[in-house]
């Protein structure tokens, strides 16, 4: 009985990782598509972009007035992604984007931590790939949506598609492991065997093209 449980477990961590990582693009779907919307989200965004003229990080301001409604620190990270990536209404959402993805793996995590009790190796090594997969598929989905119509937009879109087939390969490898199906000559061994081709050969195309 214990064994049943245990798989079943398995097999709702795999479940939900693998929601998490089809759900990561979408929070960063069209980020930039539309205009900011008033008003709140309008205020924000030259709140943040005053916090980078006057490089006053505590006193926030708002048409030349005082701001106090919220605390600084989502304005800090705002003003952090109008630095980086320009001042853009990308850049205005991001952090919010970002925010909303940690808070899905943090109830997650905090879930699964109160189930096993002790946050063992295999605790760790989920977190680590989850989010390092999900940020690598949302990073590619992102570029290849940036260069669709331009002529890196295959070579990216290649690449978008070998990291699917690597993620949904690793998932199905986790759900055979789970309950002792896995063999060396499994057709999973495919979905790597694919994905590794189809990255390189779109890594290589990007090269050959810039």
């Amino acid at each position: 009985m214990s064994n049943i449980k245990t798989s079943r477990k398995n097999l709702s961590d795999i479940v939900y990782l693998l929601l998490i990582l089809l759900l990561l693009p979408i929070f960063f779907y069209k980020l930039g598509h539309s205009s900011l919307v008033s008003w709140d989200e309008a205020w924000y965004g030259v709140i943040s972009k005053n916090i980078l003229k006057t490089g006053d990080y505590l006193n926030l301001v708002y048409n030349n007035e005082p701001y106090f409604d919220h605390p600084p620190f989502g304005f800090w990270l705002q003003s952090l992604s109008i630095n980086f990536f320009g001042p853009s209404e990308f850049a205005i959402r991001f952090p919010a984007a970002v925010l909303g993805f940690l808070t899905l793996v943090a109830v997650y995590s905090s879930l699964s931590l109160a189930e096993i009790g002790e946050a063992n190796f295999d605790y760790y090594y989920g977190m680590i790939y989850i989010t390092s997969s999900s940020a690598v598929l949302s990073a590619a989905t992102l570029g290849a949506r940036i260069f669709r119509q331009g002529v890196l937009g295959k070579a990216w879109l290649l690449l978008v598609l070998g990291i699917v087939l690597q993620s949904s390969g690793d998932v199905w490898y986790f759900y055979l492991e789970t309950f002792e199906q896995y063999y060396l000559t499994h057709p999973v061994d495919l979905f790597w065997y694919a994905s590794y081709m189809t990255i390189i050969y779109a890594l290589f195309k990007h090269k050959k093209i810039i």
